[in-house]
This record gives C-alpha cells, sequence and structure tokens, in this order.
C-alpha cells in the first residue's frame, strides 16, 4: 500500500492541505482584464450610434413671400417719411444724421420694450430679452460700421433727390452685391447674371441722363449707399451665428453699437452740433417729436424687416426686392 502511495505522488509525499497555495502554483496565474476585440456588438442595439444631426428647418414659400411684402410696406412708407425728415421742412431742423441716430435710439428702446413684454405676453416671445455684452459687441462691429455707411448715405441720397430718383440712384446694389459676393465669399456668378447687370447699368445712367433735377452730391451718395447695403446684407449672413442666428438679437447689437458710434463721427466730420445749438426752438414743436417718433419707429420695422427677409431668403433676394 505504501509503495503504491508513492508511485501516485511520483515519489514524493503530499503534504499540502486544503486551503493551502504553493508559491510556484501562485505564480502561474494569470488574469486578463483587457477588451475582448471579438465582442464587436453593443449591450444593447443601437447605444454606440452618434446622435442624428440637428437639421435646419427648410423656408416655406409663404414665410418667404411673407417676409418680402413686410419689406415692401415698411421699406416705402420708410422713404416717404424719411424725405420729409432729412428735408428739414416739417422738423425745421437740418441735422439728417442727428435724425438718423434718433432713430437708431427709438430702435434700441422698442427693443428694450419688446423684450420685457415678450416675459408677459405670448406673441412677443420671440424676443430676447435686451442684453449687451461688449465681447459679442466687438464681433458685430463690422457690420454696425457697413450698417452706418448704409443709413447715412441712404437718407444724405434722399436728402438731394427726388423720391421718384431715389431707387434709381441706389439701383447699382445689384451689381455691387456680385462683385462683393465674388471677392469676399469666392463665390462666381453665371453669365446670365452678368448679362443682366449690364442691362441694369445701362438703365442706371439711362435714369440719371432722364433726370430732371439731377443732383451729383446725391448721385454720389446714392452710389455710396449702394456699396454699403450690398456689403450689409453680406456682412448679415456672416455675423448672425455670432448671436446663435437670432436676427432680433442682432438689431439690438448692432443699433446700440450705432447709437454710441454716430455722435462721434456727427461731432468731429460735421456741423451738425451748431445746427441743433440755434434751433432749439425745433425741439419745442409737437410736429417735430410726432414725426421723430413715427419715423423712429418704422426705423425699428425696417431693422426687423430686413433681417428677416435675408434670413429667409438671401443677400441677393434682399436687394433685389430693396
Amino acid at each position: 500500500m505504501t509503495a503504491r502511495r508513492k508511485e501516485v505522488g511520483g515519489g514524493k509525499p503530499n503534504t499540502t492541505h486544503s486551503g493551502d497555495l504553493v508559491e510556484e502554483e501562485l505564480t502561474q496565474v494569470t488574469v486578463d482584464l483587457g477588451a475582448d476585440d471579438t465582442e464587436t456588438e453593443p449591450f444593447i442595439k443601437g447605444q454606440d450610434a452618434p446622435p442624428p444631426a440637428v437639421q435646419a428647418k427648410p423656408k416655406t414659400a409663404q414665410q418667404k413671400a411673407i417676409a418680402v411684402v413686410f419689406y415692401w410696406i415698411t421699406s416705402l412708407s420708410l422713404v416717404f417719411l424719411n424725405k420729409f425728415v432729412m428735408d428739414g421742412d416739417i422738423t425745421n431742423l437740418d441735422a439728417p444724421l442727428f435724425m438718423s441716430w434718433t432713430q437708431f435710439l427709438i430702435t434700441v428702446i422698442c427693443c428694450a420694450v419688446l423684450g420685457q413684454m415678450g416675459k408677459v405676453f405670448q406673441p412677443f416671445s420671440f424676443f430676447p430679452t435686451f442684453e449687451y455684452k461688449l465681447s459679442v459687441a466687438r464681433k458685430v462691429m463690422p457690420l454696425t460700421v457697413v450698417f452706418l455707411g448704409m443709413i447715412v448715405f441712404n437718407n444724405l441720397c434722399l436728402k438731394y433727390v427726388e423720391v421718384s430718383f431715389y431707387q434709381v440712384a441706389r439701383s447699382m446694389t445689384i451689381v455691387f452685391n456680385i462683385v462683393f459676393t465674388y471677392l469676399l465669399l469666392g463665390k462666381k456668378t453665371n453669365r446670365a447674371s452678368l448679362l443682366c447687370c449690364a442691362f441694369i447699368t445701362f438703365g442706371y445712367l439711362m435714369g440719371c441722363d432722364g433726370e430732371v433735377r439731377f443732383d451729383w452730391l446725391g448721385v454720389t451718395f446714392g452710389l455710396l449707399s449702394s456699396i454699403f447695403v450690398a456689403l450689409n446684407a453680406i456682412y448679415v449672413k456672416k455675423v448672425l451665428p455670432v448671436v446663435d442666428d437670432n436676427s432680433e438679437k442682432l438689431m439690438i447689437y448692432n443699433n446700440m453699437n450705432s447709437v454710441l458710434i454716430l455722435p462721434i463721427f456727427i461731432v468731429l466730420f460735421t456741423d451738425e452740433v451748431i445746427e441743433i445749438s440755434v434751433s432749439q426752438y425745433a425741439f419745442q414743436q409737437t410736429a417735430f417729436w410726432g414725426i421723430t417718433v413715427i419715423a423712429g419707429i418704422f426705423g425699428f420695422l425696417i431693422n426687423f424687416a430686413s433681417y428677416i427677409q435675408i434670413k429667409f431668403t438671401s443677400p441677393l433676394t434682399h436687394n433685389v426686392s430693396g
């Protein structure tokens, strides 16, 4: 019996008791905690799928039509109002840049009021609460400079030409829009559009030649206005992402920047401060305040209409519409 035990144990007696662990055997134990490359399917089907991309909701034809018609009505109304304001016959104040500044200020006030009303009344809830952050304002500043050029030269052109010739004086906007779209955005235009630009230029020259009260200063302001209108439409598209693609918020920053910048230009480069000081009696007339407030409200509406039209259509469509 003893001999058989030795054969089974390989010649060594078995001295290992239950619960003991030989050190040599411990070194032979390996544990692999790495990921199993053969397991490719997730535990829950679809859990590793990427989130669906958020796609912008396409603009309907009805929305585009409403935006264009709204812009037309507001623009035509403001043209006739500004003609009275810039001439100074009703207001008894010949200060077009100062009157432009009042429109910016009234626009800012309207934005602040609507932002507060949006907290209470559901129809105005789309309008954001008034805010002005310097970091955002600096990014919007290039658009503000272009915007100021557009408004100032628009109003100066309207001061020196008739309303009937006003649109002709600014009709080069489409041509400049195609030029700046190529220079700034790198987008080429087809030959058909270039041919149309040739006809527009020819019509512009014919319109200038046929104008009874032709004024070189008014035509120059009209050309400058066309340049800034074309640039404004392009820069609005570029700057909108800075304010989360919110046209109302862009209107707040753009007009607030204008309220702060335009007085500096008025003081340094014009004599309107003297005109205002010698025309104090104008501020005592009800007609002055009435037409100033009405023009300011329409100035707010044209801001809103412009951003909405550019947002729902395109810069070129906005310029054709204008």
